[in-house]
């Protein structure tokens, strides 16, 4: 397998044990050679003391998230991430098993509440135009279970916020592919198992995208061929006709539009056929035409 990336979304409340989970997974790669781990955690970038005031200052929410994206972004831009590009990003943990070997895989883990499916949609259209492997996993443990996490922490989040963002986790679980969902603690999945879905899920990406865009590069070539015939067609026709040219090359160019669309959306008539259609579109408009 080649170099591969693949971004995890980590959603859950507040307490639900997300985060302690990025940074085991992360350590834990530690001892896997050829996985490079990292962790951009959301409230790592907020002050202190908002995560234990109740009172939410929503600027500083919104530059936290804006510096976040950023990175991101920054981050799958990058053919390669390297311990030098590495430290240019804020708030950050990264391990690797071993030496930067070609066959690296890449695992970025986004780690923040994302309490509507709208969050995490996002993310995934950021994947989608980097190209890049998308893998979801909810923390969704029962909500008492949460509040008794969240009252043993230090920096506690008031209860009536824990139970709003669980509820509304809890109204948008994803029934799709790319999602795992960790409903209970005592059946946490193992970092060896996590390691192996993600590292399947790029290579898997990585392969399917490849076909795609060959399958895409075929069907562009013969409608561009497709293009230049009908084209050469409608050049032909006019040429033999003296007057009402442009009536003709309307009516054969609306047609040609149509075929056009029709092909990428899978249509496949052979030629002559095409070519039928023109004629037919040319004598019902333009009945005295020169035929060919």
């Amino acid at each position: 397998m080649g170099h591969s990336r693949v971004v995890t979304i980590l959603r859950g409340a507040p307490a639900s044990g997300k985060t302690a989970f990025a940074r085991q997974l992360c350590q834990s790669a530690q001892c896997v050679e050829g996985i490079l781990c990292v962790h951009l955690e959301l409230d790592a970038r907020l002050p202190v003391e908002d995560a234990e005031d109740s009172a939410f200052d929503r600027k500083q929410w919104a530059a936290a998230k804006t510096s976040l994206e950023f990175d991101v972004n920054w981050l799958l831009s990058l053919p390669r991430w390297s311990g030098d590009l590495l430290r240019k990003v804020r708030n950050h943990s990264a391990w690797n098993g071993s030496q930067m070997t070609s066959n690296m895989t890449e695992i970025l883990i986004i780690d923040d509440v994302h309490p509507r499916s709208e969050d995490v949609h996002r993310w995934r259209r950021v994947c989608r135009s980097a190209r890049v492997a998308c893998v979801e996993i909810t923390w969704h443990f029962p909500l008492l279970e949460v509040l008794q996490r969240n009252s043993a922490r230090s920096r506690k989040v008031p209860d009536i916020v824990v139970t709003r963002l669980w509820s509304q986790i809890a109204a948008s679980l994803p029934h799709k592919e790319d999602f795992l969902l960790v409903e209970n603690p005592s059946k946490i999945p193992s970092s060896g198992e996590i390691f192996a879905m993600l590292s399947r899920r790029a290579a898997g990406y990585q392969i399917e995208y490849e076909t795609t865009t060959e399958e895409k590069t075929r069907s562009l070539s013969a409608i561009h061929v497709l293009d230049l015939k009908l084209r050469k067609f409608i050049t032909a026709k006019i040429q033999c006709v003296n007057s009402g040219k442009h009536e003709i090359a309307s009516t054969l160019n609306s047609r040609r539009k149509e075929i056009l669309e029709d092909a990428k959306r899978g249509g496949s008539p052979d030629d002559d056929a095409l070519i039928g259609t023109m004629e037919e579109a040319l004598r019902t408009q333009n009945p005295n035409h020169l035929s060919m």
